[in-house]
C-alpha cells in the first residue's frame, strides 16, 4: 500500500453501512468505493464519523484521493 492509499483509507469508516437496499456494505477493493456483499451497489465510501479537520489536513498532504478529502472536509461541514 502506498503512502497516497494510506492517508486516504485512513479517512475512512471501517463500518461501511448498508446499501439502498439494506444489503450489508464493505470496503472495495477499489480504494474510496463501498460495495454491498450481493454485488448490487458501489457507492462512494463513508467518512469516519470522528473525523477531524487536521486529520484531513493531513491525510491531504500525504497524498489521499482529492475525492474522498472533498468528501471529508464537506462532512465535517455539515456535521457543524
Amino acid at each position: 500500500m502506498t503512502p497516497s492509499q494510506a492517508a486516504t483509507l485512513a479517512l475512512l469508516d471501517p463500518d461501511q453501512g448498508v446499501c439502498p437496499e439494506g444489503h450489508r456494505c464493505v470496503l472495495s477493493d477499489q480504494l474510496g468505493r463501498r460495495e454491498c456483499r450481493a454485488g448490487e451497489y458501489v457507492g462512494l465510501a463513508l467518512v469516519c464519523w470522528d473525523v477531524t479537520t487536521a486529520a484531513i489536513d493531513t491525510a491531504e498532504r500525504l497524498g489521499a484521493d482529492p475525492l474522498i478529502v472533498a468528501c471529508a472536509r464537506s462532512f465535517v461541514r455539515d456535521r457543524g
